[in-house]
């Protein structure tokens, strides 16, 4: 039986050639479609039927409230999007110990939308177009000097703090997962509630809430600079 994909299991890569490959943005929403084209061939044989003949693909990616990461920007993304930068781009998708899924091709900015509500946050939203044809693999994205991954499997019930010594001295740790669902918000001390961790860039200790305590067997992903 398929397992339901929720939006919040989607991280957005960007490949950067002074930055390295990065960790986009995530969105609240983010949707990617697949069209083929087709083209009509009704003739005098078709029987009264109208027939198609496959014609062009394409593919698109929309986002809603986009939250750029802090190793990227929005000026950034204007930027590209002026400069009409076309970029490779990676639709991770976290499956938990199984590693990430990856749809992966070229593409282009074609709007951005950012509107600042009175009382609120600011919200991003953008549209990419892709140009060619897209790949899909489920080989893991390639780490370079400015991001890396590791994992963690605990090794049994009720554990609220346990050590990942790859995040040990680290300058940031950008992205956290729980069996392939995102985390609530990472924090860099204090004591985490909810869906929250507590990361120590220093020891590589991480912490979670009390009441969400670790399961045998559970897996974490962690994405690192």
């Amino acid at each position: 039986m398929a397992t339901p994909l929720q939006g919040n299991n989607l991280t957005l890569w960007k490949q950067d050639a002074l930055l390295g490959i990065i960790p986009f943005a995530a969105a609240r929403t983010c949707t990617l479609q697949v069209n083929l084209g087709l083209k009509e061939v009704t003739n005098y044989a078709s029987a009264n039927w109208q027939e198609y003949k496959e014609d062009l693909m394409s593919w698109s990616i929309t986002n809603e409230g986009l939250v750029i990461s802090e190793s990227y920007s929005y000026i950034l993304l204007l930027r590209d999007q002026k400069a009409r930068t076309k970029y490779y781009f990676q639709f991770i998708v976290d499956n938990g110990s199984l590693g990430f899924y990856v749809v992966s091709g070229y593409c282009f900015i074609t709007n951005i939308t950012v509107s600042g509500p009175q009382k609120d946050v600011a919200v991003v939203n953008c549209s990419l177009q892709g140009t060619g044809s897209y790949t899909i693999t489920s080989t893991p994205i390639t780490s370079s000097s400015m991001t890396q991954t590791t994992a963690y499997t605990a090794p049994s019930d009720g554990l609220t703090t346990f050590n990942v010594p790859a995040l040990a001295n680290c300058s940031a740790c950008l992205y956290v997962s729980r069996g392939g669902i995102d985390v609530g918000n990472i924090l860099l001390s204090g004591t985490p509630s909810g869906n929250d961790v507590t990361v120590d860039v220093v020891t590589g200790n991480v912490t979670v809430s009390t009441l969400m305590p670790t399961s045998a067997g559970e897996f974490f992903r962690f994405l690192y600079r």
